[in-house]
């Protein structure tokens, strides 16, 4: 388009304006422009050729979303999306397999998922399979599943398919993106890749919910353009929309081939006959297995390979013991940090001297794998973690848990987002619930720290923690477990996952029983959040009611502002309309100062004054609120805050200024299905009433 518009330009500065001012002033015209207006014809065509060149640039090389934005992390070519799973096994390949996972992708339109026992080179078929069809298809997205992203799978997958989409400017809104229902989120992301071209790479799909994996998958089914080639423990069930390729255990043939190619490129002399002959089948005929136990004799000789390795689980546990300090607190460390950049892991000031070189021995040892941009642990070594633990290992979780929640709770106190930080906190408690460092975990799990998160609208990061937390606290802060529990089931609630939060209230039910206290006012207000939200107004008042008497005997602010304005919509949904605004007045009295319990009542006000007909006084308060919410970086309300305040400007005459809130709300709403609706319900009223 750009283009054209140049060639549009240059025929008028060329043709157009000589030829009018000749006509114009019959005066004589200067040099080139003479002889231009002497031969319109042939500058024309010329001018014209010129203009398709142009565009046929524009198309071919700036158009192209691989080249025009490179700022998302999930690829954009192909070739980029396979370096993000590649675990760089080597330029090792079972050809036939390889081979007949890329026919399957390319002749099929369902998923193709690669399946095997761990350690059996899932990962590097799919990488090396998707390699195969690089020129076939233009572009590729890769997912993971390992690590913390398992936690709250289905809204990892959103996020990771999101940062794909920026490259084609077709992302969605990132706060509303944290905080939608998850019902459609996949549909309508799949929807957003249709006719680019792509190859959907999925890592680790086993590690997914069953309804995430079938949620995923048949969204992507048959969208056009798009194919899918995942890595799975598991087979696809009946159920799932994929075809499987199974991976078998390495004939003799291959693990031969396999281990003498893999020792040229260690330069590891070794008797392969001699080492077979010592090595179980389970052992040789496990690609990760093999690598681990050749990278355990580089510098030994075989004479040291323990006799007693009878398991994939024992030689990992061998290779691991064998390892010096250093090496062993970079595998720590590593383990930590994992599914987090390579960057934050060589920041950490806890890490031995030279920790880059430690991590290439690990490497060599085949006991990590660099996927860029990030440091990952194959399942066999993170499964034999727990045998590196002890006062050493204990302290090194102490000092790297202590320093980082220093660092994020200065971050808190300074009022900086939490986006980088959060997405830090939540692999490393993810990682160490993996390395049983519960007591670390309930470090990490800050009241302050938590409501930054879910003020901020990172709510994959504050699920993450809140889930982690869960299991940290259970059978050691009973306290803190209910109200994570409680926390997390009013976070579902408002995500729509009711089915999740319903079983979270009954177990917070079955711990409390009858009785006061922080954790019964909770969990009245969520049984009255689950009445509002089928409908029952008379249940939800009375669940309310008692949350707010009891609320009252405590004194607790943050509580009674949470309750007073859910009595308000209890009203409101009632037809006590006086009832409501006293409830909202005293929501905004007992809630802490510049609060996101202040701004939401304000909104609910400034409605109230709305059908009221105080038109004045309406708008005055949803300035207040959205210019509260702006500053105090509550982008969870700000939504909603602005359709209100559409609605009130419209109301007030200024019918382009309520239409450009709607619009400017609709754009962002991504697949927030209720914001989306009431956002374009609310411009069509009123290009209808503008257009009548």
């Amino acid at each position: 388009m750009r283009a054209l518009v140049v060639g549009a330009g240059l025929v008028v500065t060329l043709i157009v304006l000589p030829t009018v001012l000749n006509i114009a002033t019959s005066a004589r015209l200067p040099g080139p422009l003479a002889w231009i207006a002497a031969r319109p014809w042939p500058v024309l065509a010329g001018t014209g050729f010129l203009a398709v060149v142009l565009a046929w640039v524009q198309l071919t090389y700036l158009d192209d979303p691989s080249r025009a934005r490179r700022t998302d992390t999930r690829g954009r070519g192909l070739a980029d999306a396979v370096l993000l799973i590649d675990r760089g096994a080597g330029s090792w390949r079972r050809e036939t397999l390889v081979a007949t996972v890329a026919w399957r992708v390319r002749s099929g339109t369902r998923a193709t998922v690669v399946y095997g026992l761990p350690g059996a080179g899932k990962t590097t078929i799919v990488a090396q399979a998707a390699r195969e069809l690089i020129g076939e298809i233009k572009y590729g997205v890769a997912l993971t599943l390992e690590g913390y992203r398992a936690e709250d799978d289905s809204g990892s997958v959103a996020l990771q398919l999101n940062g794909f989409l920026a490259g084609f400017g077709r992302e969605l809104d990132l706060a509303v993106l944290e905080q939608s229902p998850r019902a459609t989120l996949l549909r309508r992301l799949a929807v957003e890749l249709r006719g680019l071209g792509v190859l959907v790479l999925i890592d680790g799909l086993h590690r997914a919910a069953p309804d995430t994996r079938r949620d995923l998958l048949e969204a992507l089914d048959g969208v056009e353009g798009v194919r899918v080639l995942a890595a799975s423990d598991e087979a696809p069930t009946a159920r799932l929309p994929a075809e499987g390729v199974h991976v078998p255990e390495l004939t003799p043939n291959e693990y031969r081939e396999f281990a003498r190619t893999l020792a040229v490129e260690l330069g590891l002399e070794i008797d392969l006959d001699d080492l077979f002959d010592r090595l179980p089948d389970e052992i040789r005929s496990s690609p990760r297995s093999l690598a681990i136990t050749l990278g355990y004799l580089r510098n030994r000789p075989i004479e040291l390979l323990p006799t007693d390795a009878a398991s994939d689980a024992q030689v990992v546990a061998h290779a691991m013991t064998a390892l010096d300090v250093p090496t062993r607190q970079a595998l720590l460390l590593a383990a930590l940090f994992r599914g987090c950049g390579l960057t934050e892991l060589l920041a950490s000031s806890e890490g031995p001297p030279g920790l880059r070189d430690e991590l290439d021995a690990l490497l060599r040892r085949a006991l990590i794998d660099q996927v860029q941009p990030t440091v990952e642990l194959p399942a066999l070594v993170v499964a034999g973690l727990s045998g590196l633990g002890g006062p050493e290992a204990d302290g090194l979780y102490e000092r790297v848990t202590d320093t980082l929640l220093a660092q994020v709770c200065a971050q808190v106190a300074a009022d900086t987002d939490l986006a980088a930080a959060g997405q830090v906190l939540a692999a490393v408690a993810h990682n160490l619930s993996e390395l049983e460092g519960w007591a670390q975990i309930l470090k990490l799990c800050d009241r302050s720290v938590l409501d930054t998160l879910n003020r901020q609208g990172h709510w994959i990061a504050y699920l993450t923690l809140l889930r982690v937390g869960i299991r940290a606290a259970d059978g050691r802060d009973e306290d803190l477990a209910l109200e994570l529990r409680l926390r997390l089931g009013r976070k579902l609630t408002q995500l729509g996952e009711q089915e999740e939060a319903a079983a979270l209230v009954e177990t917070v039910v079955s711990q409390v029983g009858e009785g006061e206290g922080v954790a019964r006012i909770r969990l009245a207000t969520q049984h009255g959040l689950f009445a509002l939200t089928r409908g029952d107004a008379q249940a939800a008042k009375v669940a309310f009611e008692r949350a707010r008497d009891q609320a009252e005997a405590l004194g607790d602010p943050a509580l009674l502002a949470t309750v007073y304005k859910q009595l308000g919509h209890t009203y409101q949904a009632l037809g006590r309309v006086e009832l409501a605004s006293e409830a909202f007045h005293t929501a905004i009295d007992r809630a802490p100062a510049r609060s996101k319990y202040s701004w939401d009542s304000l909104v609910n006000l400034a409605m109230l004054d709305l059908r009221a007909g105080r038109t004045a006084a309406a708008r005055e308060r949803i300035e207040r609120a959205v210019r509260g919410m702006t500053a105090e970086r509550y982008t969870a309300g700000l939504p909603r805050a602005n359709l209100a305040y559409a609605e009130i400007v419209y109301s007030g005459g200024d019918r382009g200024r309520a239409l450009e809130l709607a619009r400017e709300v609709l754009a962002g709403s991504g697949h927030d299905d209720k914001v989306t609706e009431l956002a374009a319900s609310m411009i069509r009223r009123f290009e209808r009433a503008t257009d009548g």
